[in-house]
Order: C-alpha cells, then structure tokens, then sequence
C-alpha cells in the first residue's frame, strides 16, 4: 500500500481545519468589519479585470 493517499488526506484534514477555523473567524467579526472587507474584495477584484495584462493573456476564440 503507498503512503501518498495518507499524506494526501492529512494534508486535506489540515486544509479543511483550516477553512474552518477562518469561517469562525469572520463570523464572530461585527457586521461594519464583514462590510469593510466585501468592499475591499470588490475593489481588488475590480482593479484585476481593469488590468490590460489580464485581458493580453486570454485566448482568443
């Protein structure tokens, strides 16, 4: 039997713990904080899609 799929698993316990851990964390922020970083996710997100270098790297159909 190889140890890969074991590794494999306990890297996705650790990954999945992780996760949970940061969903905790944003819900026990106030709701002003939860708004402050869907605004700054919304900017970031923003400023990618107006990046011409973005647009340069698609395939073109």
């Amino acid at each position: 039997m190889h140890t890969l799929p074991v590794r494999i698993a306990h890297n996705l316990d650790r990954v999945l713990e992780a996760k949970r851990r940061r969903r905790r964390e944003l819900a026990a922020l106030p709701s002003v904080e939860k708004i402050r970083l869907i605004e700054t996710m919304r900017e970031r997100n923003a400023s990618i899609a107006r990046n011409p270098l973005r647009a340069a790297k698609r395939p073109k159909a």
